[in-house]
């Protein structure tokens, strides 16, 4: 269970009895981070600790409508949280990484968890393909007796 704290800033006007952290992501609509809120969400509940999800949009993107949700990047006040979880590599898709960084840059000194790629000088956490990728070959194997097929460029069994 996540330690509850008491702290004041210095202005003493945001008071935290809880750990709150900020699960940054673009959108309910994408599977992957919607899958992330979800295992986010499961740890939060047993851990004691305050979520905020931001649906931000990928930064800086092309589409006007989902561009408007790009404000939310500068309504991030590291005073309110205690740390960020962001998947870097899919909320910069549309930008160098390193303009996304700087955008980070601004929330120092708030700990951020990359989630879902690597990404140097931040904590990233990552999926295990590998065992979920060896677990469905096995199940190909051995429950549907399949031999000799391969999973093609569109996600289809091929025979």
């Amino acid at each position: 269970m996540a330690e509850k704290k008491s702290v004041e800033n210095k202005d003493k006007k945001y008071k935290k009895e809880r750990i709150t952290i900020a699960l940054i992501i673009s959108s309910f609509l994408s599977n992957f981070h919607r899958e992330m809120f979800l295992g986010v969400t499961d740890f939060v509940k047993t851990a004691d600790i305050n979520l905020v999800t931001l649906t931000s949009g990928s930064f800086k993107t092309p589409s006007k409508i989902a561009l408007m949700r790009n404000e939310l990047y500068d309504l991030i006040n590291p005073e309110i949280y205690d740390g960020l979880l962001v998947p870097i590599g899919s909320l910069s898709r549309f930008v160098p990484i390193e303009n996304f960084i700087e955008q980070l840059n601004k929330y120092s000194p708030l700990p951020i968890v990359n989630l879902g790629s690597k990404v140097n000088d931040y904590y990233s956490v990552m999926p295990d393909y590998k065992t979920g990728m060896r677990e469905l070959v096995n199940h190909l194997i051995k429950k549907h007796k399949c031999k000799n097929n391969y999973l093609n460029n569109n996600g289809s069994l091929s025979r």
